[in-house]
C-alpha cells in the first residue's frame, strides 16, 4: 500500500531519510513483475479484503 509504511529514521547509520525510503519501496512495486505475476501499489482506500 502506498500510504501503510512502516518505517523508522535510519539516517543517523547512513540510510536516506523515511520519505524518501517509501517513495522508493513504492516505485520498486510498482515496477515488479515475474512470469505469469504482477504486482502494484495501491492506497489503502483500495483494498479490499474477501
Amino acid at each position: 500500500m502506498t500510504d501503510a509504511h512502516t518505517t523508522e529514521d535510519l539516517t543517523q547509520w547512513g540510510a536516506p531519510a523515511p520519505d524518501a525510503v517509501i517513495r522508493h519501496i513504492n516505485l520498486v512495486w510498482q515496477f515488479t513483475s515475474a512470469p505469469g505475476r504482477t504486482a502494484e501499489s495501491v492506497t489503502v482506500d483500495e483494498v479490499e479484503f474477501a
